[in-house]
């Protein structure tokens, strides 16, 4: 069994979709996938593997029960790791000011398609009033200006305005995936393996005590 997990926006889908077409051989052999299409893809929400299926691929949304303030143990999403007899737990980082921005960029595209829309089509205005269309760079340049204001009060939604909050504090963020990776780390009596992966610049493989490093060093921590 696979499990890839990150928070909304960590870049799951892409992962998977790179996975899917042999585009991180490097990771598809740690992994020994062999062919992707053996596996078979779930959320664990609305479409549970069947009983007999010898190859699980579990795509885990953590922010979720995270949000909630529960603990992954009781997520029923994760019961079929318990039955696996092989895990292995890949977890998504994405550095938080990078996760924020990603988040909402799928936020204005789902919510605000219709707006979303104009602003590829009007572009964005740049200094010496040249306008560019809307790309994933240029939404980066627009949270940095004057209209981070407006980019932000698009959130209307309490759940949407809940992970933008969750999302604008970096130890928040580290919070998560260290609670995330201590479940991980509960299963580690059996045949479970754990990495840490990005893949935003280039492919970057850690174990949890390498990430872990890593963090501590980059993003300031909590005093205790």
């Amino acid at each position: 069994m696979i499990v890839v997990a990150g928070p909304s926006a960590a870049g799951k889908t892409t992962l998977v979709r790179q996975l899917r077409r042999g585009l991180l051989p490097e990771l598809a052999s740690r992994l020994d996938m062999g062919d992707f299409h053996l596996w078979h893809y779930t959320t664990g929400e609305k479409d549970p593997p069947p009983p007999d299926a010898r190859r699980i691929f579990l795509d885990y949304n953590a922010s979720l029960y995270y949000r909630q303030g529960r603990p992954y143990e009781e997520d029923e999403r994760l019961d079929v790791v318990k039955q696996a007899q092989r895990v292995w737990f890949v977890t998504v980082w994405t550095p938080p000011a990078r996760l924020g921005r990603q988040y909402l960029a799928d936020h204005l595209r789902r919510a605000h398609p219709v707006g979303y829309k104009v602003m590829q089509r009007l572009g964005y205005a740049l200094p010496g009033g040249t306008r560019q269309r809307m790309t994933a760079g240029l939404l980066d340049a627009a949270l940095r200006s004057r209209h981070r204001g407006w980019l932000l009060g698009s959130y209307r939604e309490p759940f949407a305005r809940q992970f933008a909050n969750l999302y604008a504090d970096p130890l928040k963020v580290i919070r998560l995936y260290r609670n995330w990776l201590a479940f991980c780390s509960l299963h580690q009596g059996r045949t479970v393996d754990s990495l840490v992966v990005q893949f935003y610049r280039r492919l970057e493989i850690q174990t949890p005590d390498e990430w872990q490093r890593a963090t501590r060093a980059s993003v300031p921590q909590e005093s205790s």
